[in-house]
């Protein structure tokens, strides 16, 4: 198996300066990628008919061995839409099942009101995630520094992007403090319900910090 480390680490858009580790064990390759504040991430990659499944603990990236011959977001983007209609198929065909097994329905039945379940579902869906967005860009435009909100938020949700820089360096070049990069990756880590990222202390690292400097100030 050959593999492109540069195309590797521009696909997962991993900050600059990060090392790359190759290591293969039978068909399955392991790469692990060193940051440039010493984070330590580890993906394994499996080849098939031409393209590269590469996995984490959490999420599966589809990306192909394209030779340049085709735009690796748009085949990741192609993937994506084709893996959300398998699901949608695999859905209505399960939702059919079940209608049909507890109200005695027939195929067309079933297979109907699944269908207009489905696309219930889906409406609400789009319109919950339209007023969520409405409550970010209201709370956005509540904070005085777009650029260290913009940055708070990508260390809330763990992004590779600018969070993968140390919060000392993303300081650095807002003009700010450490501190003030980290109150706001807290803050919005609070207000978005997002569940503590990498690059964040722990909830117990923070609630001690927090008593340690009310006892400080008593």
């Amino acid at each position: 198996m050959t593999f492109n480390r540069q195309r590797f680490i521009e696909w997962l858009n991993l900050p600059e300066g990060s090392r790359l580790k190759l290591s293969k064990r039978g068909k399955r390759m392991t790469a692990t990628v060193t940051t440039t504040d010493s984070q330590s991430l580890t993906y394994w990659i499996t080849e098939s008919g031409g393209s590269y499944t590469l996995s984490d603990t959490a999420n599966t990236f589809i990306v192909s061995d394209h030779n340049g011959s085709r735009d690796p977001e748009e085949y990741v983007e192609a993937q994506i839409a084709s893996t959300v209609e398998d699901e949608v198929a695999q859905r209505l065909d399960s939702l059919t099942g079940e209608l049909k097994d507890a109200f005695n329905l027939n195929d067309s039945q079933a297979a109907a009101i699944a269908q207009w379940h489905c696309q219930r579902c889906q409406q609400a869906s789009v319109e919950s995630r339209a007023k969520d967005l409405v409550s970010l860009i209201e709370v956005l435009l509540t904070r005085q520094n777009p650029k260290l909100a913009a940055a708070g938020m990508s260390y809330a949700a763990g992004l590779d992007g600018i969070a993968g820089k140390p919060m000392t360096a993303t300081a650095k070049e807002l003009g700010v403090t450490r501190q003030a990069v980290s109150k706001e990756a807290n803050f919005w880590s609070d207000t978005l319900g997002l569940p503590r990222s990498r690059y964040m202390k722990s909830q117990r690292a923070r609630t001690a910090y927090r008593n340690a400097q009310l006892k400080r100030a008593s």
